[in-house]
């Protein structure tokens, strides 16, 4: 899933993969930051400009 979201950052779902994965293991911290990229993506999801902009600041 890493190598996709890399190679195609523009896929969504990708990101809800890598975030599942990412849980799946135990990792909470990378999980956090792919599910921020999804719904970053997602039709309405972030409404605040700003925290937005401080989410993709981590990519």
């Amino acid at each position: 899933m890493e190598e996709v979201t890399r190679k195609k950052s523009s896929l969504r779902r990708a990101w809800l993969g890598l975030e599942n994965a990412y849980t799946l293991v135990g990792n909470k911290a990378k999980a956090q930051k792919a599910h921020d990229r999804y719904m970053i993506m997602s039709p309405g999801g972030i409404k605040d400009p700003k925290r937005t902009q401080r989410l993709l600041k981590g990519f």
